[in-house]
């Protein structure tokens, strides 16, 4: 069920905030609002507008594997070599998934309940080749690095702002690919699955 929140930069109302968000863009203002330590506070606003790609957008709702779903959010992230974008959806039953829009690739991430032992530091420092242990397997890295978030719409599970730096690693173990990001101090960990845009089924266009 939404809440209505009021914007700390402009004291309008955000009517429809979903009790997962963790940060809304102001519709009214366009200042990023972050919940911390139990207050909404603001983050400031980013310089450069978003282009609007033609297959997702914050706002369109549809069906994806015979589940319906709202984009609730959208965060883009670069570093020296890529950028991409993740969008988050809110499917009917409450329950949210990150999308990953990489050079027209669609990869959908199912939260997994996996225990990490190494520390977040550890994490950070691994590289291209080395390998940790979740699941009660030995994950091999393919992917490490870090991203700058340079654009948000919406609304997002996670605390940003402007510049914020996520760190990111994918690894690989019995066919599985497992990906990880630190966003400040939260560690997510979810398995991704290719998709194709044919499976998307828009309710509105």
């Amino acid at each position: 069920m939404s809440q209505p929140i009021n914007c700390p930069a402009c004291a309008a109302a955000i009517d429809t905030v979903n009790p997962l968000s963790r940060t809304v863009v102001c519709e009214h203002c366009g200042n990023l609002v972050r919940f911390d330590n139990s207050t909404w506070i603001t983050e400031g606003s980013f310089t450069a507008p978003l282009d609007a790609p033609p297959l997702l957008r914050v706002g369109r709702s549809g069906q994806l594997h015979g589940r319906n779903f709202q984009v609730d959010g959208r965060v883009r992230l670069a570093n020296d070599d890529s950028q991409w974008d993740e969008w988050w959806l809110m499917f009917e039953d409450n329950q949210g998934q990150w999308l990953e829009e990489d050079d027209g690739n669609y990869y959908l991430h199912t939260d997994t309940p996996y225990t990490i032992s190494d520390e977040l530091d550890e994490l950070r420092s691994k590289w291209t080749g080395q390998t940790f242990a979740a699941d009660g397997k030995d994950w091999f890295i393919t992917e490490t690095g870090q991203a700058s978030v340079v654009g948000m719409q919406g609304q997002l599970p996670v605390g940003v702002s402007p510049g914020f730096t996520v760190s990111f690693l994918d690894a690989i173990a019995d066919g599985r690919e497992l990906s990880v990001e630190i966003w400040m101090q939260e560690l997510s960990t979810s398995i991704s699955t290719a998709i194709s845009p044919a499976d998307f089924i828009w309710t509105e266009v």
